[in-house]
């Protein structure tokens, strides 16, 4: 776990010091689209512990969303998990962007607490599972 955000610290690191969007500077591939947003997984990042895979996320809004006070958001980058056998998914980390592809002012940093939900099908993050769930015979760190 402390791996996955020292990857993810340097994820966002990178995204600042090259001024480059994090889906062209790290291995993102996209994973799910709809109408709403895109949602992207870097390969590099994907670590399994039991039946719980771990990965970097990133998802561009195609409207901006809102967060409180906070303000308006079009991306974010998130340490995401999925328990394959328990159908849940936790957020352990979240940053949020003014702009798509990690650009722009750092709008947030971090969550308080981890998000942790059931998967619904037919999802965004039901694609992620699928998409996770599937590599444990392909990918191993």
């Amino acid at each position: 776990m402390l791996n996955m955000q020292i990857k993810l610290k340097v994820i966002i690191h990178f995204s600042f010091v090259l001024i480059a969007p994090a889906v062209n500077a790290i291995n993102f591939i996209q994973v799910s689209e709809n109408e709403n947003m895109k949602v992207f997984l870097d390969i590099d990042s994907i670590e399994w512990s039991g039946s719980v895979v771990s990965a970097n996320e990133i998802r561009d809004y195609k409207v901006p969303m809102e967060m409180g006070k906070i303000g308006e958001y079009r991306s974010s980058l998130n340490l995401t998990e999925i328990d394959c056998k328990k159908n849940i998914s936790t957020i352990r980390f979240i940053d949020t962007f003014e702009l798509n592809g990690l650009k722009g002012k750092l709008i947030s940093h971090g969550v308080k607490q981890p998000l942790i939900y059931k998967i619904r099908s037919k999802t965004m993050t039901s694609d992620v599972r699928d998409f996770l769930c599937s590599k444990r015979s392909v990918v191993r760190t």
